[in-house]
């Protein structure tokens, strides 16, 4: 037997739903922060969970760290 016949029909429906999910959290998401919606939309449909984790450190880290940065730069 193929190793794509052992794995049940609902697995591939989960993991499907969780990939849509995603994607359509990080495209919505990132078009109200205006960061790259395209391609956190397509990345969100590629694997599951490191588009999520990458997408949360980035909104949380990097963009506050640059702006504290910017605005500091008296």
């Amino acid at each position: 037997m193929s190793e794509l016949q052992e794995i049940p029909i609902w697995a591939f429906f989960l993991i499907f739903l969780g990939l849509f999910a995603q994607s359509t959290f990080l495209f919505i998401h990132s078009r109200r922060n205006g960061h790259l919606r395209w391609f956190w939309g397509i990345w969100g449909m590629l694997n599951l969970p490191t588009p999520l984790i990458v997408y949360v450190l980035y909104i949380t880290f990097i963009i506050p760290y640059r702006e504290r940065r910017l605005t500091n730069d008296d």
